[in-house]
């Protein structure tokens, strides 16, 4: 079922490159086994699949966790860069709080910050 319904979305080469070029993720990840891969590249690729699914709600649990600032920054910018998107992202990394596009809600304080 799962095939049948993604079955009309754009998996093209063209998309899939651009999006690895973004990430910064390399034409060498094609051959390789998801095993081999690093942290940081899993998460990527994770993030590649999730936005070829051509979705507009992404629930994220530490997205960037395992990447380096500059790649967090990338990230955290892409998602909150897409006004049409509704993200939710869990993360304590100041990446996602400093980003003025986002809206923090503390969990343990239960309220919005400014």
């Amino acid at each position: 079922a799962g095939l049948k319904a993604n079955s009309g979305l754009d998996f093209s080469r063209e998309r899939l490159e651009g999006l690895m070029d973004f990430f910064e993720l390399g034409r060498d990840l094609y051959g390789k086994d998801v095993a081999s891969l690093s942290g940081g590249e899993r998460q990527r690729v994770a993030i590649i699949i999730a936005v070829l699914l051509n979705r507009k709600v992404f629930l994220l649990d530490e997205a960037t966790s395992a990447l380096d600032k500059y790649l967090k920054q990338k990230v955290a910018d892409f998602f909150a860069g897409h006004a049409d998107w509704t993200v939710l992202s869990i993360s304590h990394d100041p990446v996602w709080l400093e980003n003025p596009l986002v809206r923090v809600f503390d969990l343990e304080e239960r309220q919005w910050k400014q």
